[in-house]
């Protein structure tokens, strides 16, 4: 990614440094908010900047997560969906507002109004054979 598209290589860079800085975050979560944004980089061949990006690109990635009920009938994909767009939607939110001291009060950029996580069918992803007999 590097090579392909420096400017995006730059801005995970500098956004998992405000994330240190700002709430010193364990070097897991540095890995899943690392993964996502190259995952969504490559989505559009590093050919796209993150600055460039609007809400149907970012609609178009996260449904690209989709499956039908047959390939997922428990629908985990719903969780992957909501974990990426919780990851997203804070990324944009500190790249528009990267000044803006407190991550609590960074407005949500037009990229990402509207875009909500999913509700998932199911309350639980166990079923009733998971449990214990006692």
């Amino acid at each position: 990614m590097t090579q392909k598209n420096q400017q995006n290589t730059s801005i995970i860079y500098d956004y998992i440094i405000a994330e240190e800085t700002e709430l010193n975050i364990k070097n897991s979560t540095k890995e899943t908010r690392i993964k996502v944004l190259v995952w969504l980089s490559k989505f559009y061949n590093d050919t796209k900047s993150f600055t460039q990006m609007n809400k149907q690109d970012i609609l178009d990635y996260l449904n690209s997560l989709r499956k039908s009920e047959i390939e997922d009938n428990s629908q985990r994909w719903i969780d992957s969906y909501n974990g990426r767009q919780m990851v997203l939607s804070k990324f944009f939110r500190w790249l528009y507002n990267p000044d803006e001291p407190d991550h609590r009060n960074r407005l949500a950029p037009v990229c990402m109004k509207g875009i909500k996580q999913l509700p998932r069918k199911e309350k639980t992803h166990y079923k009733p054979s998971d449990l214990w007999d006692l």
